[in-house]
């Protein structure tokens, strides 16, 4: 006979609700059910009730002691990722104090050149400078020396050839007052629909920019598509170095000229507190005094030398190390804490 799915009813099976057993919890031992409140005498119940608060107190500390910890732990946490951050951006502000800001530069100097720098003293313990040829002169200053007087100069530069897609420029150091005006005229190409890009950039910054896409004039202080003639004119704001560049996005090659007229401002050399000259020496060292601003001018000669019109010269900063090791053990005492 198969097996029911449904089962009969057997009256001699023991049954957990049946006359023959007791009505109780499956796998429960009555031994271990709390005893009834009112089979307790006095001490019982107040026993009773001191266990529990206890046992209550216990799991409340605990639970607070774990969310301590929790929160303990997230602080400790946070605390190394901000000087982990704070490490990180104090290194990358020193590598560019030494290697940016104060790094070493070489400069080319045209005739009227006249440019002034700047030392922190917290940061630089002397300014250097390498004179590689005969004729410039450097001056120290306690206080920024004032701008002075004007002088002109005009240039004329016939038939530069230009590359297809390629270009040209020409970089001058101009102080704040300067004033440069640039004539272009192109040479008749037979075709007459060719053009030249002019542009007046700041910096070589600027001109990398212009670089990327010398047809926007958005990214230049001056620009100009030059058919046959143009003119651009620009009276700096800014000492800076300012590129004028000339532009062929044409097919074939272009032929140009054009005339430069320049008027450079020029710093005062009056009371200066030290002179060194490349006529003399060919390094010339500036000690920077802890606690007191230095500046430094540098000029060229305002004419010929012996055929001589660019001037090459290294100008390097050096650095105060006890600040570098100061602050860098501040970082790692910070860190180790």
């Amino acid at each position: 006979m198969g097996r029911s799915i449904g089962g009969g009813y057997d009256p001699g099976a023991a049954s957990a609700c049946g006359p023959s057993s007791r009505s109780e919890l499956f796998g429960a031992d009555v031994n271990d059910l709390p005893r009834r409140r009112g089979s307790m005498d006095e001490a019982g119940r107040q026993s009773y009730y001191e266990s529990y608060w206890d046992r209550s107190y216990a799991s409340n500390q605990r639970s607070w002691s774990t969310e301590q910890d929790h929160r303990r732990r997230e602080g400790l946490q946070a605390g190394y990722g901000f000087f982990a951050a704070f490490a990180f951006l104090s290194f990358f502000l020193s590598m560019w104090m030494l290697f940016g800001l104060y790094g070493n530069q070489h400069l080319e100097m045209g005739m009227f050149y006249a440019r002034v720098v700047k030392a922190n003293s917290i940061f630089v313990k002397e300014v250097k400078i390498n004179f590689k040829e005969k004729g410039p002169v450097a001056y120290m200053f306690l206080n920024r020396p004032e701008l002075g007087p004007s002088v002109s100069d005009k240039k004329i530069v016939e038939d530069i050839v230009v590359d297809p897609r390629w270009h040209k420029r020409f970089t001058y150091w101009l102080n704040s007052g300067s004033y440069l005006e640039v004539s272009c005229s192109l040479k008749a190409s037979g075709t007459g629909t060719d053009s030249l890009i002019v542009a007046i950039v700041k910096g070589e910054d600027g001109f990398q920019d212009w670089k990327g896409d010398p047809s926007n004039p958005s990214l230049a202080l001056r620009w100009k598509r030059v058919h046959e003639k143009g003119v651009l004119s620009l009276k700096v704001e800014e000492d800076d170095d300012y590129c004028i560049v000339f532009g062929n996005l044409n097919n074939r090659k272009i032929t140009f000229s054009f005339m430069l007229d320049l008027r450079y401002v020029l710093y005062s050399k009056d009371n200066s507190d030290f002179v060194c000259s490349s006529q003399l020496t060919d390094v010339c060292e500036f000690p920077v005094a802890l606690g007191q601003s230095t500046y430094v001018l540098l000029t060229s000669p305002v004419v010929d030398m012996q055929g001589v019109k660019i001037w090459y010269t290294k100008l390097s900063y050096i650095p105060r190390w006890i600040t570098y090791i100061f602050f860098w053990g501040f970082v790692r005492i910070q860190m180790i804490k």
